[in-house]
């Protein structure tokens, strides 16, 4: 199967679900990210992002990656274009299924990144199921207060997602901040608590197609 992973920036498929990116290449399936934004250009560091990038897809087994280079935290201007972006991808892909940002989260290029996602996969136009992540310090955790699916992880696929973490060294929190790598690991021990496993990440199923 195909999997696309829609990002506003860099790092935000890791922080929301690079467990389970990790779990669904080891079971052969095909990953592909695109990225609307380049949030390391707000550091001042130009060409970083094919470094963390590369390095985070080496780890997880992405297949392929790209970025429409959207000025970040400036979606809202340009809205056609994020629109236009994910349905490039979509076509591009073909899909099964599509990961993408939850409406939840409090930060606007989420937000819009969410409803983006939601045009280009309207029936007419693909037949993927769609699933919602949030990523961790966007809202008062309560982004997905009641998780429909969980992905339970196994060890190495928790290091795997922290190891591609650590690739995006200038979006690397310090603890307790909620993007930390031990805050991350925590979060992946409290959610297969929920479901009785070591480690999971959980998700909201925006549609699913029997």
């Amino acid at each position: 199967m195909k999997y696309l992973f829609i990002a506003a920036h860099p790092d935000d498929e890791v922080l929301g679900c690079g467990a389970t990116m990790a779990r669904l290449s080891e079971e052969g399936h095909e990953l592909f990210v695109q990225y609307l934004s380049d949030n390391t250009l707000r550091h001042g560091v130009k060409n970083a992002l094919k470094k963390y990038a590369d390095a985070s897809a080496k780890v997880l087994g992405v297949s392929e990656w790209w970025c429409a280079q959207i000025p970040d935290q400036s979606m809202w201007k340009y809205q056609g274009h994020v629109v236009a972006m994910v349905e490039a991808a979509v076509k591009r892909c073909q899909p099964d299924v599509v990961f993408t940002h939850s409406r939840k989260d409090l930060n606007n290029d989420h937000q819009l990144c969410h409803d983006a996602t939601l045009i280009a996969t309207r029936s007419h136009k693909s037949k993927a199921d769609v699933v919602a992540y949030s990523v961790a310090g966007s809202g008062f955790g309560q982004e997905i207060a009641a998780p429909r699916l969980y992905v339970p992880v196994t060890e190495g696929q928790l290091i795997k997602k922290l190891t591609a973490l650590g690739s995006f060294e200038l979006e690397t929190m310090e603890a307790p901040h909620p993007r930390s790598i031990g805050a991350v690991r925590a979060q992946a021990v409290v959610t297969g608590s929920q479901v009785m496993a070591d480690y999971a990440e959980s998700f909201d199923i925006v549609r699913s197609i029997w």
